[in-house]
């Protein structure tokens, strides 16, 4: 058991604007009035080493959060700010192994299992009851690692998230529709697959680089879907199948110095 404290990003608390969503038509702005999330949380665990390669665990969680900090669902024509939106809680089950199955060759695996709920809300658009939207229900992260030469070594990462909760107050004002027309007509937010490639080079003991192409497959989350409008069946509006616009595929270097 422990109590954790997690304070806001700093971009959330910046009194202004810190990007636009929606194609650039909804500005995201900070909020200075964010209070930092407590947690009470609970765990156990169980680990297995067999002393040649393999290592695994499983951890049970339970977690109740203060003041959970959640971007807003979007209300018609409002600019888009982080809020504290009551309590909630979160419990789960975490699976961990990783296995050296040949002499420079090692797999790592990581599934989670996670049950969100609204406890107590304060905010339009998070009802009591309702799953967290920003929290998939399903994870699974996945790494295959090759020491290539010793000082190369590369690596390749898939990571899984499932369909996540599409609340009936998610908005897309610039898109014309209802939130509660988009939940019933697309269901919940869409899951997704993403694969990265990626290597590390060592100098020498205290230099290294790095170069990762995230989003190999080059996923593209445009996605969005037409349906008819409930009370004019003739219109049709649109809504995307995710709940958030990733990054398409780009190339990411880096340089470690240790000292």
């Amino acid at each position: 058991m422990g109590r954790g404290y997690r304070a806001p990003y700093l971009e959330q608390l910046h009194d202004g604007i810190i990007g636009y969503g929606g194609n650039g038509e909804i500005a995201l702005f900070g909020n200075p009035d964010l209070d930092p999330e407590i947690s009470t949380n609970y765990e156990v665990a169980a680990l297995f080493d067999n002393r040649a390669g393999l290592n695994l665990q499983a951890t049970l969680f339970y977690t109740n959060i203060e003041d959970k900090i959640e971007r807003p669902t979007g209300a018609s024509g409002m600019p888009d700010e982080p809020s504290n939106i009551g309590e909630a809680r979160i419990r789960g089950v975490e699976l961990n192994g990783r296995w050296q199955f040949a002499p420079h060759w090692q797999v790592a695996a990581n599934y989670t299992y996670t049950d969100s709920e609204v406890t107590s809300s304060i905010v339009r658009g998070f009802e009591k009851g309702d799953p967290l939207y920003s929290i998939p229900e399903h994870m699974i992260n996945t790494r295959l690692s090759w020491q290539t030469t010793p000082a190369l070594s590369t690596f390749l990462d898939v990571e899984y998230r499932s369909s996540r909760f599409r609340p009936d107050s998610f908005h897309e004002p610039h898109l014309g529709g209802s939130a509660q027309g988009a939940a019933e007509a697309l269901g919940d937010f869409k899951g997704y697959t993403l694969v990265d490639l990626g290597a590390t080079y060592r100098f020498n003991r205290h230099v290294s680089v790095t170069g990762v192409v995230h989003n190999l497959l080059d996923k593209d989350f445009n996605d969005y879907r037409a349906y008819p409008l409930r009370n004019d069946p003739g219109t049709t509006a649109y809504s995307n199948v995710y709940n958030q616009l990733l990054e398409p595929r780009r190339l990411w270097v880096s340089m470690n110095v240790d000292f």
